[in-house]
């Protein structure tokens, strides 16, 4: 029997009955964390950008080589340049093509990894001498969008022909694509620029137009933030990393944006990056650590420690996120490397459920453990043992 220990007294056998306490923090005692450093084969510890492939590799990119991670053991590639001198610096996330071929940028260029025989390949662009290559979407999976030189720039892959489509002085970027996956813009935001916002690129035509939002000015009757970065739930939508929380805003009607954040003000906050779980928001900040929201912009859990084994690990400087395909969540962090959790083992799904069962209506639950038949087991002070089904539906004794 596999314990999963809770701490919480009242209304339920979960752990929301008093969500917004600052005891939620207890409720990632339920989620088993694990690290990934330099024990573990990553070559350093600034890792900000986690994705994953076909075959089920989670890729790192650091600033001494892009890593491959199987659950087990960490590989480390280090393109070369045309000089035969390291090309280090990943400066992307891993793009599959339709080949199962992997694209990267580092600072200095474009890549390609064949997964089947570990070679990488540099793709010959003229260049300047501090080019800042940056990837970030790969269209259609034959189309790859990258900024380099200051210019946003478009690679068809099966061709091997790149367009240069328009100057972009920035290398942090996300694409707006539609239900087709087209990619109708590109949302930019200005963080060199304290509180100037976020530029929406719009395309049609062969043309394109410009909007600002957030920024000092104030258009629209938005408030001023500090945008460091954008998630696009579709092309209307976007969530945008703040300094006052992370922003949920549909460009079709910019009033109507809500703010998630935890409420805390503090000067150097940010709000880096989320991904949805199940009808709820993970969401990664700094100082704040781990937040979960609900889709109405409640907040569920905020952590900023959490324990490995027998450590209690600082959580507080985290950026990037990543949910693979098995519901593993994946934490970057600014110099400790990279945490990983599994949600679909943790059974933490269920603890998010209201139950409204009569036995357990105001009474403390100490300990909660599952057995290898999925049922549940709660210890009651004074009471005993109370026994519920897998679907935490019904009381068995």
């Amino acid at each position: 029997m596999s314990a999963i220990k809770t701490i919480c007294a009242g209304a339920t056998i979960v752990l929301i009955c008093r969500i917004g306490w600052t005891q939620t923090a207890n409720i990632t005692n339920n989620l088993i964390f694990h690290e990934l450093n330099q024990a573990g084969g990553l070559p350093e510890l600034q890792n900000s950008y986690i994705s994953g492939d076909s075959r089920g590799y989670t890729w790192i990119a650091s600033s001494d080589g892009l890593c491959r991670f199987d659950g087990k053991n960490t590989t480390v590639y280090r393109p070369q340049i045309a000089n035969g001198q390291m090309d280090p610096h990943v400066s992307s996330k891993v793009f599959e093509d339709l080949n199962g071929n992997l694209w990267f940028t580092t600072y200095n260029n474009l890549h390609w990894l064949n997964p089947f025989t570990d070679k990488i390949t540099q793709f010959n662009l003229n260049a300047g001498t501090d080019p800042q290559f940056y990837a970030f979407y790969l269209e259609k999976k034959t189309d790859l969008w990258f900024v380099a030189d200051d210019t946003l720039r478009k690679l068809n892959i099966p061709s091997g022909t790149v367009t240069n489509l328009h100057p972009l002085d920035t290398y942090v970027c996300e694409a707006l694509v539609d239900q087709s996956g087209n990619v109708t813009g590109l949302a930019v935001p200005k963080p060199n620029n304290q509180l100037c916002g976020i530029d929406v690129i719009s395309y049609k035509h062969n043309t394109f137009s410009k909007k600002t939002y957030f920024s000092t000015a104030r258009q629209h009757g938005l408030p001023a933030a500090n945008i460091i970065g954008a998630n696009a739930e579709s092309d209307t939508v976007l969530w945008l990393a703040s300094s006052i929380g992370m922003i949920r805003f549909p460009l079709k009607h910019p009033s109507s944006y809500r703010i998630f954040s935890i409420g805390k003000k503090d000067r150097n906050a940010m709000y880096w990056d989320i991904v949805r779980w199940k009808g709820y928001y993970w969401v990664s900040s700094s100082p704040f650590g781990l937040c979960l929201f609900d889709q109405s912009g409640k907040i569920l859990l905020n952590t900023a420690r959490i324990r490995i084994e027998n450590r209690v690990v600082d959580f507080t400087n985290l950026n990037n996120l990543f949910l693979d395909k098995n519901e593993n969540l994946w934490v970057a962090s600014w110099g400790n490397g990279v945490y990983f959790t599994s949600l679909n083992h943790s059974k933490f799904q269920h603890l998010l459920k209201p139950f409204d069962d009569v036995v357990l209506k105001k009474r403390p639950v100490e300990e909660v453990a599952v057995n290898k038949n999925g049922e549940v087991w709660c210890m009651i002070p004074g009471e005993g043992l109370k026994t519920f089904n897998p679907d935490y539906n019904n009381v068995i004794s």
